[in-house]
């Protein structure tokens, strides 16, 4: 492969996620304005880090209890937050995405990959691009996660049945 068309690759993927991006925020801008949502990516995103940074140094060391630990944290601590939060299907989709999106990010990229002999520059032309699809593909779910899933319902201060609890308080004081 060229690297015109690997380039073009890339653009096309970066294309694909923005517009993502966008569809999900436009959807809910369009929500129920009697049910506001309160956001709790906020509470992820630590543990991303610390499970990121886990894993890259132990990449970095070749260590493999690190590197192993830190994939644990990257494909658990999401869904154990969503699951703190009492949203558990929205736990099972965390940890979907997290599994699923860099899998099927470092299929795309091997499809893409040359497969023109079994030289040592196809290896590691192929090998680049599936790591750079797999940390894409990471990055991508997460901020999927934090975006869309990361969210749980509340009720807006506009309801009645907080206006009843807000009469209440008043009454007691």
């Amino acid at each position: 492969m060229t690297t015109n068309s690997s380039l073009d690759f890339w653009r096309g993927t970066l294309a694909v996620l923005v517009l993502v991006a966008l569809t999900g925020t436009s959807a809910t801008a369009q929500a129920d304005d009697s049910m506001q949502d309160e956001w709790y990516g906020w509470q992820i995103m630590p543990v991303d880090a610390a499970s990121v940074g886990l894993m890259v140094c132990g990449m970095a060391e070749l260590e493999q209890t690190a590197m192993f630990s830190g994939f644990a944290g990257y494909a658990l601590g999401g869904p154990i937050v969503h699951l703190a939060h009492e949203q558990w299907w929205k736990s099972v989709g965390s940890l979907g995405l997290r599994l699923g999106v860099p899998t099927t990010s470092v299929l795309i990229a091997s499809a893409f990959s040359s497969s023109s002999g079994n030289s040592q520059a196809a290896f590691a032309d192929a090998m680049g691009k599936g790591i750079l699809a797999l940390g894409l593909g990471a990055v991508a779910a997460m901020a999927l996660d934090y975006i869309f899933l990361a969210r749980k319902p509340m009720p807006s201060s506009n309801s009645s049945a907080s206006q009843v609890q807000m009469l209440q308080l008043r009454w007691q004081f």
